[in-house]
Order: structure tokens, then C-alpha cells, then sequence
């Protein structure tokens, strides 16, 4: 009887290491996404307009807005400090293309299951007018068609959380100037 309780006693023994080893693999893997594998279906965005404001006599600051619909099963947080890189589609090649003069405007909560508005900004030279006539809205829709000639939208990547955000470019052309002047 002690001889066939020792061999039980070792098999269990051996299918329990046998387990845990194979547990331990399996989570060492599954927590490691590949390298250069970047997450494009978490998150993910749709145009909601562009705004034009004055940042001061000579600059204007042109505002993308964006929803984001989180259906990653997480809140997530995407921050809008250094590690966050921000780069361009281009509608000619679809090629990226780095945008270091577009950023986030502010830190944003995207709860699981829920759509949050985010803003990116940038800043370019012009030359306000003292009134909006017929030239001024020209040259204000030159400046606007200068930002977007070839940018067919932006893509986020969060290093931190390894997600790719598609933000398409579906923006119409610029011919009613009150609509985006804020």
C-alpha cells in the first residue's frame, strides 16, 4: 500500500509541476504583444468639425475635433504629454508622415463603452484682418486648404498602451467661412 500511495503521490506531483509550467509559459506570452504590433481596433475615431481661432494678430490656431469610441473593455487614458505621437495620412500615398506641430489640446478619460470628444491643434501664420470681407475669407480659405492639401487624416500611437487611433481626414472643403470661425 505505501508503494502505490509514493507513485500516486508522484504523479500528482508531477502533473501539478507539469501545470504550473505550462501556466507560466502561457501568462509569460500572452502579456507580451509581439514587437511592432501596434492595437488599431481598441479605439477608435470619426471627424466631428474643424475651428479656426485667433491665437494672436499674426497666428490663428486651426482645432481638429474628433470623437473616439472606447471599445477596448478598459477606461483608458490618453495623455497628451511627450509620449503621445501624432502623425499624418497622406491622401496621396496613404503613407505616415510626422506632424510635430499638431498635438493634443488636453488630457483625456475615455471610459469603457463610452465616446469622448478630443481637440488637435495647431497654430498657423496668419494675418488677421481688421474686418472679414470677401478677400479676407479668401485668403482665410487659402490658409485652411494649405493645412489639409495632402493630410488625409491623423493617426495617434500610445506607446504606453501599444493602441493605433485612426482619425480620418473627412473634412469638407472650406467655402463657408462662419461655420468654422470661432
Amino acid at each position: 500500500m505505501g508503494k502505490k500511495v509514493a507513485i500516486g503521490v508522484g504523479i500528482v506531483a508531477a502533473v501539478a509541476m507539469v501545470g504550473l509550467a505550462g501556466g507560466w509559459i502561457a501568462r509569460t506570452y500572452a502579456s507580451k504583444a509581439p514587437a511592432g504590433v501596434w492595437n488599431a481596433t481598441a479605439i477608435g475615431g470619426s471627424f466631428a468639425g474643424i475651428r479656426v481661432q485667433e491665437a494672436d494678430a499674426s497666428d490663428a490656431n486651426v482645432i481638429f475635433l474628433y470623437d473616439l469610441d472606447n471599445t477596448s473593455g478598459s477606461d483608458y487614458n490618453l495623455s497628451s504629454g511627450t509620449d503621445l505621437i501624432v502623425m499624418g495620412r497622406l491622401k496621396s500615398t496613404g503613407s505616415l508622415s510626422p506632424e510635430h506641430q499638431y498635438h493634443l489640446a488636453s488630457n483625456v478619460f475615455l471610459p469603457a463603452g463610452n465616446r469622448t470628444r478630443i481637440t488637435l491643434e495647431t497654430t498657423e501664420p496668419f494675418k488677421w484682418p481688421a474686418q472679414m470681407d470677401t478677400a479676407a475669407e479668401a485668403e482665410f480659405r487659402l490658409m485652411i486648404s494649405r493645412s489639409v492639401a495632402d493630410l488625409g487624416g491623423f493617426v495617434l500611437f500610445d506607446p504606453t498602451t501599444h493602441y493605433q487611433i485612426e482619425l480620418p481626414g473627412s473634412w469638407p472643403p472650406v467655402t463657408d467661412t462662419s461655420s468654422i470661425l470661432r
